[in-house]
């Protein structure tokens, strides 16, 4: 599949700052053409102050700016399982700072297993954040990739061909926030559509099964299937091994709880040549002071491990793997936000960009 660029030009959402890092001719309806910088797009947001927060937003912002608290070598919260500052510029550090309300460090698998029964339902700003910029981005994106795949593969029959469905992949879907979206999407009808998605929490792929079993899906879907694997472990898990390669993949969210090198290494083995992939995560000016995690039945927070990858960095560890970078974008809160779906706890974000996305290209082989 040959992936067109010049067909997402017109509807990505222009309240995202863009960094200057991508095709022109991708973005240059909505960001214009220039492949350097813009420090005009920047004029709208100030320099993000460093925030004490967690993704669970229940602590307060203090003054130092990121620079200051690198500058001072932030330490990590004590915890024998929270990552360590590492010294490869694949890991970024973040910093915490004590607050009066117990937390309490989890590996990254038990957080989201015991996260499961209230992710969708506790308030998080920055899956709002997320669900506000895939409203246009993932469309967009989807639209694009069936358009190319069209051009290239049309069927000649009604019953699905592997060789010709079009296959996409949710990696890293957890409860099927998104998987219900690539899945609903209005495709062509006659298309041959897979929908994968990958997972290490059961928990959460229950959820994400009977939201896909309880929703009329399009009748482009051929088939929709959830695996419970680690995809990003180390060897990589039987079943990677039984699944196609993918036309599209998306991941939301999931970047902050692996390392860089570990994740575009595994998009570009999971990618078909010319194969892109949209992935959303938490803004390093969010990261350095924030862990996703959210607050338990009994008040304590709970928080799993996270790197605060930056944005440059990201791009730069993609196209060491192979990729092409096709675009950056990074988003801060704005004060209308707090009343779209954000709602008041992110009024301490406001003015700061907490999320950022990135669409790759694995190259023609």
């Amino acid at each position: 599949m040959s992936f067109q660029p010049t067909t997402l030009n017109m509807t990505f959402d222009t309240s995202l700052a863009y960094t200057g890092d991508a095709d022109p001719a991708l973005l240059n309806q909505s960001f214009g053409s220039s492949t350097e910088s813009d420090p005009s797009l920047y004029s709208r947001y100030q320099t993000p102050s460093q925030a004490t927060a967690t993704a669970d937003d229940d602590d307060n912002p203090s003054q130092k700016t990121a620079k200051e608290a690198n500058d001072e070598n932030p330490t990590l919260p004590s915890s024998s399982i929270t990552p360590k500052p590492a010294t490869s510029s694949t890991f970024s550090d973040f910093s915490t700072t004590t607050s009066p309300t117990p937390v309490t460090h989890l590996p990254t698998l038990a957080t989201y297993d015991a996260w499961a029964p209230v992710y969708d339902t506790d308030g998080n700003m920055l899956q709002a954040i997320d669900d506000l910029e895939l409203a246009t981005l993932l469309p967009t994106f989807l639209n694009s990739v069936t358009a190319s795949f069209t051009s290239t593969s049309l069927p000649t029959s009604q019953t699905p061909d592997p060789e010709r469905t079009l296959q996409i992949l949710d990696l890293g879907c957890g409860t099927g926030r998104n998987t219900l979206k690539l899945a609903t999407h209005p495709y062509p009808p006659h298309l041959h559509i897979s929908i994968t998605g990958i997972d290490f929490s059961a928990p959460m792929l229950a959820l994400a099964r009977a939201k896909l079993a309880s929703t009329p899906l399009s009748p482009a879907i051929a088939s929709t299937t959830l695996h419970h694997a680690d995809a990003f472990a180390a060897p990589a898990p039987a079943v990677l091994a039984t699944l196609p390669q993918f036309d599209a993949i998306i991941s939301t969210l999931v970047l902050e709880h692996v390392p860089l090198a570990a994740f575009w290494q595994r998009v570009v083995w999971l990618l078909k040549p010319g194969g892109v992939a949209l992935v959303t995560n938490m803004h390093e000016e969010m990261g350095r002071v924030s862990q996703a995690g959210f607050v338990a039945g009994d008040g304590r927070k709970v928080r799993g491990e996270s790197w605060a990858h930056g944005v440059a960095e990201t791009g730069e560890v993609a196209r060491g793997c192979g990729l092409e970078v096709l675009g950056v974008w990074e988003r801060a809160v704005e004060e209308g936000d707090l009343e779209g779906g954000v709602g008041e706890r992110g009024r301490k974000w406001v003015g700061r960009r907490v999320w950022f996305g990135v669409l790759v290209r694995k190259g023609e082989v």
